[in-house]
């Protein structure tokens, strides 16, 4: 609907580590690879969708923002972040 009423610019962005949010960490204080491993599959095919959209939607720009791995970066490595 937004690329029909001119809409050509479009940021996605993908799942989070959900294995590493509070809640799920509370248990065992590390992140849930199991919750983590459908955050990734997700993404994947979000980012294989592109693709199709580029050409569904002639034009248009989109953008990924990788939040899995940002979030992911900063459990993985704190004293960098």
């Amino acid at each position: 609907k937004v690329y029909d009423l001119g809409g050509r610019k479009f940021v996605l962005f993908g799942v989070q580590a959900i294995g590493c949010n509070p809640l799920s960490r509370q248990a065992t204080g590390r992140c849930r690879e199991d919750m983590n491993r459908v955050a990734v599959a997700y993404n994947s095919r979000l980012r294989s969708s592109i693709d199709k959209l580029k050409h569904d939607m002639p034009g248009s720009n989109f953008v990924y923002i990788d939040t899995y791995r940002i979030i992911r970066d900063v459990f993985d490595n704190p004293a960098s972040n």
